[in-house]
């Protein structure tokens, strides 16, 4: 109770309101699952996009300012741009990372590959049949483009070492350092057991406390 308070005290100079937990033991607690796998798209040689939870990394740095991934991605790219969809959600950038355009509405449903060809124009083959499209306009029309001639981009799993170094990466809003301070002090960690054993707690060191008084007045006599 003494160190928690303390530390809670001096939250926001320590900046335990802005620090993220990351510790899968912690977020167990509190029924937060850390992704246990993710994906990587080869752009160019040093160049990826990796897919990770519902976070986007353009090589180790998130993407920003993108909605959360609610399901695996299809990336491609071709000498200018790299192209990002999931679920009617498309994402446009620079080679260098830096975002062009995020559409939440895009016009194609339900792709399920996505690919270039040799004048490296996208596109998107879905149950409904082949779209195709360029980077200047994202207008994506029906395509009779012939499989063969289309390179279907692919992606492989996270290597276990990248699984860790994103883990400390992803920020899960609303679980601070802080949060778990105050949860602690409350008796809010473990529900109502544990706020029986902060109460049983309080009332001994009030004992503690109070009876050391007794004692030190007694032998003051």
């Amino acid at each position: 109770m003494v160190v928690t308070g303390v530390l809670l005290n001096h939250s926001n100079d320590l900046e335990l309101d802005k620090a993220s937990i990351t510790n899968k033991t912690i977020l167990k607690v509190y029924g937060v699952k850390q992704p246990e796998n993710g994906f990587s798209f080869l752009i160019k040689k040093n160049i990826f996009i990796h897919q990770f939870g519902e976070k986007l990394f353009f090589n180790q740095k998130v993407i920003e300012n993108v909605g959360q991934i609610s399901e695996k991605v299809l990336v491609a790219s071709n000498n200018q741009d790299i192209f990002i969809y999931w679920n009617q959600h498309v994402v446009l950038l620079t080679l260098d990372g830096e975002l062009i355009e995020y559409n939440e509405f895009f016009s194609v449903e339900n792709a399920i590959a996505i690919g270039t060809d040799e004048a490296k124009s996208f596109y998107l083959k879905t149950k409904e049949g082949l779209f195709s499209g360029n980077s200047d306009d994202l207008e994506f029309v029906p395509s009779v483009m012939v499989d063969e001639k289309i390179k279907w981009h692919k992606s492989v799993p996270l290597t276990e070492e990248m699984i860790k170094r994103f883990s400390l990466t992803i920020s899960y809003e609303g679980f601070t350092w802080e949060r778990l301070l105050l949860d602690i002090h409350n008796g809010n960690v473990f529900g109502y057991f544990n706020k029986y054993l902060i109460d049983f707690l309080s009332f001994a060191f009030l004992g503690l406390i109070f009876s050391g008084i007794y004692i030190w007045f007694k032998k003051l006599k």
